[in-house]
C-alpha cells in the first residue's frame, strides 16, 4: 500500500470534472462531476460482509446513510465470465486500502442473491454486494441501456448486462472518479485510491 499511496499526492492536481448533471436513467455512462438523484437500498437484497457502517436497524438504507463516507461503487454481472470475476477479486484485494483511506466499497450486481452467495463463497471473497436485477441503479448511472445492449458491441456476451464500471462518489453525491473497463487496460488502482482521498476532503451541500 505504501508504494501506491506515495503516488497519490502527484495525482491531486490532475483531477478534472465536468459540470454537474442530474442522473436519471441516462443513455450514456455518468461522468466525473455529475451528481444524481436520491435512492435507497433494501437490506434484504444485499449480501453483507459483517455489518457495514451504513446499515442501521432498518429494512432500508437511505442515501444519507450510504454516503456518510466516500463510496466506491462497482457494477458486476456474471455475464462477464472470468473477466468480471477477476475484477471482483481486484476490488476485494483493494477493499482494505479503501477502508484505510476513509472510504467504503459496494458492488452492485444484476443477479439474484443465491448466485451472489455462491460467487462469494466459491472465491473466498469478503465483499458487500447488492442484488439489482431490475437494473435500477445501473440505469441511474447510465451503465445499462436496454435500447443499446452490450452484446451488440462486445463479443462473448450473450445477454444484456451492465458495463464493468467503477465509480467513486463523494458524501455530497457527486462523482469524483469513473472507470469503464475496456477489457484491455489494467485496473487504475492508484487513481481510484486517490479519488477516495479527494472525495473524503470534499463535503458538498
Amino acid at each position: 500500500m505504501t508504494s501506491i499511496l506515495s503516488k497519490i499526492n502527484d495525482l491531486f492536481q490532475t483531477n478534472t470534472t465536468t459540470a454537474p448533471a442530474s442522473l436519471l436513467f441516462r443513455s450514456k455512462p455518468a461522468e466525473a462531476g455529475d451528481s444524481f438523484s436520491s435512492f435507497y437500498l433494501k437490506v434484504e437484497q444485499g449480501y453483507w460482509e459483517g455489518r457495514p457502517t451504513f446499515i442501521k436497524n432498518h429494512d432500508t438504507i437511505s442515501d444519507k446513510q450510504l454516503f456518510r463516507k466516500p463510496l466506491v461503487l462497482a457494477f458486476y454481472s456474471p455475464e462477464w465470465g472470468e473477466y468480471g470475476l477477476q475484477q471482483l477479486k481486484t476490488l476485494n484485494a483493494l477493499q482494505q486500502d479503501i477502508n484505510l483511506l476513509g472510504g467504503q466499497l459496494l458492488i452492485v450486481a444484476d443477479t439474484d442473491l443465491r448466485t451472489l452467495r455462491s460467487i462469494i463463497l466459491e472465491n473466498n471473497l469478503k465483499l458487500n454486494i447488492y442484488s439489482d436485477p431490475s437494473f435500477t441503479i445501473a440505469e441511474n448511472f447510465g451503465v445499462y441501456n436496454a435500447a443499446d445492449p452490450v452484446y451488440n458491441r462486445i463479443s462473448g456476451i450473450d445477454k444484456n448486462a451492465p458495463l464493468l464500471a467503477t465509480y467513486v462518489v463523494s458524501p455530497g453525491k457527486k462523482i469524483s472518479f469513473k472507470y469503464i473497463d475496456s477489457l484491455s487496460d489494467g485496473f487504475p488502482t492508484t487513481e481510484l485510491l486517490s479519488a477516495v482521498v479527494t472525495a473524503g476532503r470534499t463535503r458538498e451541500v
